[in-house]
């Protein structure tokens, strides 16, 4: 199966990622950079739409080696 799709936006870093401790809970893990989430679901909707197999909640992983190509087209910035 071949699937293309596009996320039109500008691509967001993971960052770091730092530990916090609500009271009385456990650590948890939560990233640094408040931009990435929405950058990273805006990518995850893109590939559901264009993938019906992956639609939650009755996906299950694939068996089969799988091949990405990606293309990144970045605007210039600048003079």
């Amino acid at each position: 199966m071949i699937a293309q799709f596009s996320v039109v936006g500008r691509p967001r870093t993971k960052g770091s990622l730092k530990v916090i401790t609500p009271r009385g809970r456990k650590p948890m893990l939560v990233e640094d950079h408040a931009l990435s989430k929405p950058w990273r679901k805006m990518i995850s909707r893109a590939i559901v739409a264009q993938m019906p197999m992956v639609r939650m909640p009755a996906w299950e992983p694939l068996a089969a080696p799988v091949r990405i190509n990606a293309t990144f087209s970045f605007e210039r910035l600048g003079p």
